[in-house]
């Protein structure tokens, strides 16, 4: 018998048990006998039986996989993010699926509809582009969670870091270190993502704040070229923050190449904690964002909401620490 083609009915008979019996021992029901469920997974594993999803999502009417729509794969941040769902879907024995949307409106919601047409048992969409009205229909058809932006929509749950004490903890360590100008930078790309939107806007209020002067610039095509004009435009002491950590280095490659000392005329943050942020490989202050917890509740999140479809959003907000390094604290 080919392993492929090994049915329940098989493993009944093999087992002596009853083809309902087994179907609920192969899904750990508790109203089935250790020893008997015992005997039934020895008889499954002999017989070389897998599982058929599609067969099984017929029945139910939904996939044990979750769909997980990212921006690209080129953030680090990503990786570690993928690393966090992929061990926590273990549990309720959901398989990720992932795509990426480079942050384009279409592309977005192409994927969305196709894990819509997949049965999937929800969705996760980090840092979409997709503007609150189109979210808002997914997420009256399926379990969508959103993860880096707050309060999207009805039924829409998210899960989404504190910037307002996160911006707050960059320019109150900035002041205290006696840097007088804060410029964020950021790229093109970001300028549909909302919580980046959010993430400068809590930037500006804290470095007000702090008595910090505040500016933001896009690097467009030219990292070269706003890190220049960053410089340039003031002569006061200058703390330059990606918008996250793979900006951060690059603005960090930009200042040591125009000769600048980083961490004395010039300071460097970015967001997310990355190993690009690490002392290894350049090292710069970087925001920590607690991606275990981001992950379980995320895939909570799910789960609960494919139980119950419609009900209030639940915005869940995680706090989080600012990691200092050499490239704002000025040695005394």
């Amino acid at each position: 018998m080919e392993p492929g083609n090994v049915t329940q009915h098989d493993i009944a008979r093999h087992a002596g048990v009853s083809r309902a019996l087994v179907s609920l021992a192969l899904s750990d029901s508790p109203k089935v006998a250790q020893d008997t469920k015992k005997r039934i997974l020895t008889a499954a594993s002999e017989l070389g039986y897998v599982r058929n999803i599609s067969a099984a999502s017929l029945v139910s009417q939904v996939a044990p996989i979750i769909g997980l729509i990212l921006p690209d794969l080129a953030n680090p941040y990503f990786e570690g993010l993928i690393s966090a769902i992929q061990k926590d879907a273990d549990e309720p024995s959901l398989l990720p699926l992932i795509a990426t949307a480079s942050n384009e409106l279409n592309r977005e919601e192409k994927i969305m509809q196709s894990f819509l047409e997949l049965r999937v048992t929800g969705i996760i969409s980090v840092s979409p582009a997709t503007g609150t009205e189109s979210l808002s229909r997914f997420g009256g058809r399926i379990p969508l969670v959103v993860i880096g932006q707050p309060d999207v929509g009805p039924h829409i749950d998210t899960v989404s870091l504190n910037e307002a004490q996160a911006a707050q903890l960059l320019a109150h360590h900035f002041a205290e270190q006696g840097w007088q100008r804060a410029v964020y930078i950021y790229d093109d790309q970001a300028q549909a993502d909302r919580g980046l939107i959010l993430r400068r806007h809590a930037l500006h209020a804290a470095c007000g704040e702090a008595g910090l002067s505040f500016s933001a610039i896009s690097a467009g095509q030219s990292m070269q070229s706003a890190v220049s004009v960053a410089m340039e435009s003031s002569p006061h002491s200058t703390v330059l923050i990606g918008h996250n950590d793979l900006i951060a280095t690059q603005i960090l490659s930009e200042l040591r190449g125009a000769g600048y000392d980083v961490g004395q005329q010039v300071g460097v943050a970015g967001y997310d904690n990355t190993a690009l942020s690490h002392e290894g490989n350049g090292g710069f202050t970087s925001i920590s964002q607690p991606l275990d917890e981001i992950s379980t509740r995320a895939i909570s999140l799910v789960t609960t909401r494919a139980k119950r479809l419609y009900g209030p959003a639940q915005d869940v907000v995680v706090e989080p620490r600012l990691i200092v390094r050499s490239s704002t604290a000025k040695p005394l």
